[in-house]
C-alpha cells in the first residue's frame, strides 16, 4: 500500500538553486520515491511553467499560495506585537492554513514532513505529532542570538526578542515523532534545550555530477558566492572587504576579487568602490565562475549548518579559505582539505599561500573532491531521512492496530 505523505515548505522546492532549496528538493525527491505525496509551500516569487510542471509531475497534491512582501512583513510586524514571532508572520497565510487543514481532512496521511520552525504552525497538532518529522535544518533562535551579539541597539534588541520567540517555536517541535538538522553542532545546541526530543543530523549532500572539476586556466584570483541579500553574506563580505582585501593587495598587487550573487543589496555594490573587487550579481552558471577562480572564499562572521557554497567548490575541485564559524558543520581537515582563517592576518596568510603555489592549491582541490565524494553524495545522505520516514509510518500503523 502507497504511504500518503504531507510535504510543507516554507518556499517553493524546485529548482534546487539556493540553500534551503537544494535540501528540500532532495527531500521532496526522497519522499516521491517513498509515497504519494501532497506538497504545500508558500511562493514569495513567480512560479514559472517549468516549476509547476516538475512539481505535478513528481507530487500527488499540489497546494501553492502566493505571499506579496508587503503582506509578510506586515503580518511579521502584527505578530511582534502580539507576542509571536515573525518568523511565524513571515510565513503565515489564514488562506494556506485552510487548504491544508482540509487536505489534512481529506487525506489519511501516513508522515507529516515540515520543513523549518516556520511550518509547524501548520500541521503540529496532537493527531499529527506520532507521524510528523520537523525538519529545523538550523537552529535558528541561535542564529537570532548570533546577530543580536553583533548587532546595535535597537537591532540588538529586535533580534534578542525574536531569538527568544523562536526558541519557543523549537521547544514546542518537540513533541513531534522526530526532529531533524544537519549538522551535529547543530543538534547538540538543540539538545541543550529540547534533551526530550527525539533528535537526530541529516546532513546535506552535494550534486557530484553537476559541480565537477573543469580543466580551465584561472584568470580570478578570489570568488565569493552566494545569497547577496542575506544579512550573514553581507555582514561577511563587508568584513572581509575593509579588513582583509586592501592588505591582500598589499601582498598580491592587482589581485580581482568577483562577488557573484542573486539581489546585490546597496551596500555589496558599493563594495565595487574598492579596488580590486568587482560586484558581479546574478550569473548563468555558477560553475563557470568557479573553474575561473583560483581560491574560494567564505568569510562569514555568523554561520550556522553547513554551508552549500563550500560544498560545491569542493566539489568542483577547488581550494577553499573560510572562516570556522562556515567549517564548523563540518568534518574537514583543516591545511589537506580547506584552509580556515579568522584574523585578517591569517585570512591573508592562508589566501596567498594558495595563490602563490599552485602545486598547494592543486593538492588541496584535491582532497577537497575526495572529501565530498567520501561524506557527501546525496543517496548516503539522506538515508537517515528514510528511516525516519519508515519508523513514523510504522508506529502510526501500530498504533491503529493497537486501538483497533
Amino acid at each position: 500500500m502507497s504511504r500518503n505523505i504531507l510535504f510543507l515548505c516554507h518556499r517553493v522546492p524546485y529548482p534546487p538553486d539556493k540553500g534551503d532549496r537544494i535540501r528540500s528538493f532532495h527531500i521532496l525527491r526522497l519522499l516521491a520515491e517513498m509515497g504519494d505525496v501532497s506538497l504545500g509551500y508558500l511562493a514569495d516569487e513567480p512560479i514559472p511553467p517549468a516549476t509547476a510542471d516538475w512539481l505535478s509531475s513528481h507530487c500527488k497534491h499540489v497546494v501553492s499560495e502566493p505571499l506579496t512582501r508587503w503582506r509578510r512583513w506586515l503580518r511579521g510586524g502584527l505578530n511582534l506585537l502580539s507576542g509571536r514571532s515573525a518568523t511565524e508572520g513571515l510565513f503565515y497565510s489564514a488562506r494556506f492554513r485552510r487548504r491544508i487543514e482540509s487536505l489534512i481532512k481529506e487525506i489519511d496521511f501516513d508522515v507529516v514532513v515540515c520543513f523549518s520552525s516556520s511550518m509547524v504552525q501548520y500541521a503540529l497538532r496532537p493527531g499529527l505529532e506520532p507521524r510528523t518529522i520537523v525538519d529545523l535544518v538550523d537552529v535558528d533562535s541561535q542564529k537570532w542570538r548570533d546577530y543580536a551579539d553583533r548587532a546595535k541597539f535597537p537591532l540588538s534588541w529586535l533580534f534578542r526578542w525574536e531569538a527568544n520567540r523562536v526558541r519557543r517555536i523549537e521547544s514546542r517541535v518537540a513533541r513531534a515523532k522526530a526532529v531533524v538538522m544537519c549538522t551535529e553542532p547543530e543538534a547538540e545546541i538543540y539538545r541543550r534545550f529540547c534533551p526530550q526530543a527525539n533528535s537526530s543530523v541529516v546532513c546535506n549532500g552535494v550534486d557530484l555530477d553537476y559541480f565537477s572539476p573543469r580543466k580551465t586556466v584561472p584568470t580570478v584570483d578570489c570568488l565569493f558566492v552566494g545569497y547577496l541579500d542575506y544579512r550573514a553574506n553581507v555582514t561577511g563580505l563587508q568584513w572581509f572587504c575593509e579588513h582583509v582585501w586592501p592588505r591582500l593587495r598589499e601582498v598580491r598587487p592587482g589581485a580581482v576579487f568577483q562577488i557573484v550573487g542573486r539581489n546585490p543589496t546597496p551596500p555589496v555594490k558599493r563594495l565595487s568602490e574598492i579596488a580590486g573587487v568587482e560586484v558581479m550579481g546574478p550569473v548563468e552558471d555558477v560553475r563557470e565562475s568557479l573553474s575561473n577562480a583560483r581560491v574560494i572564499v567564505v568569510p562569514l562572521l555568523i554561520a550556522r549548518g553547513v554551508q552549500n557554497k563550500i560544498l560545491e567548490a569542493m566539489a568542483a575541485g577547488k581550494p577553499v579559505v573560510a572562516s570556522p564559524q562556515a567549517l564548523a558543520g563540518l568534518g574537514v581537515c583543516h591545511e589537506e582539505d580547506v584552509l580556515a582563517a579568522e584574523t585578517p592576518d591569517e585570512w591573508v596568510a592562508a589566501t596567498t599561500s594558495v595563490l602563490s603555489d599552485p602545486s598547494k592549491a592543486d593538492r588541496v582541490g584535491r582532497n577537497a573532491r575526495r572529501y565530498v565524494e567520501d561524506n557527501h553524495q546525496w543517496d548516503a545522505c539522506l538515508r537517515p531521512f528514510s528511516e525516519l520516514v519508515e519508523s513514523a509510518a510504522a508506529s502510526e500503523r501500530h498504533l491503529e492496530h493497537v486501538h483497533s
